[in-house]
């Protein structure tokens, strides 16, 4: 839309969803866990009031977890996270489950077990998705509601202080019926941005041309 129709310019998925995910050793994953992936840029990066309600908002995020007979768990996808639990466990009057990891791919790993995953981190919502686990996204850029539309699941996401959209969410999951149209809707989805994302390889490699 910025330049026209372009010959060399193309439109592809994040890659990152072929990338395989792998466990830690250690890790023994917990059944009905639903990860919640906090974002510090969502202190700086959005208005003030959303700011402020911010961690208030995950607390009450986490209580509609426990609502909902599953099991919470907060997911530090990045180290600049960190400074947000304590005021996540105090404001909630809480002292949940941490999951920290350094490496990527078993950050996946540990998506892929999960029940569920509520993330302001982008790439938490990518490693969720990609394996074909709902997720909701809360985030402070027009980059993830793309991304949801891009795996057909636009609905799921929630603005801070919006708990009915949790609870609908949270709804969602754990209704067998509609569990299982959610995880047919993302297979689906999943099937069309792996055959997007081969095509943008094997376009890559014409280019430099690999296998020629």
């Amino acid at each position: 839309g910025v330049v026209g129709e372009r010959e060399t310019v193309k439109l592809a998925p994040d890659f990152t969803p072929v990338v395989q995910g792998e466990l830690p050793p250690s890790y023994q994953p917990q059944p009905e866990t639903v990860l919640v992936v906090p974002n510090a840029r969502m202190l700086d990066k959005t208005d003030s009031e959303t700011a402020q309600q911010y961690v208030p908002f995950l607390a009450g995020v986490v209580a509609a977890i426990q609502g909902h007979g599953l099991r919470p768990a907060i997911l530090l996808h990045t180290p600049e996270d960190g400074g947000l639990i304590k005021s996540i466990h105090k404001v909630g009057n809480n002292h949940l489950p941490v999951i920290e990891e350094s490496c990527p791919v078993r950050l996946k790993g540990i998506l892929g077990t999960a029940h569920g995953v509520v993330s302001s981190r982008f790439h938490a919502l990518v490693g969720a998705l990609s394996q074909g686990v709902p997720a909701l996204a809360i985030g402070w850029s027009h980059k993830y509601g793309q991304l949801m539309e891009d795996f057909g699941c636009s609905e799921a996401q929630a603005e801070v202080g919006d708990l009915a959209a949790v609870e609908h969410w949270l709804d969602q999951i754990t209704d067998l019926s509609e569990r299982e149209k959610l995880l047919a809707s993302l297979f689906q989805a999943n099937q069309q941005i792996r055959s997007q994302i081969e095509q943008m390889w094997n376009a890559v490699d014409g280019i430099l041309g690999v296998g020629s």
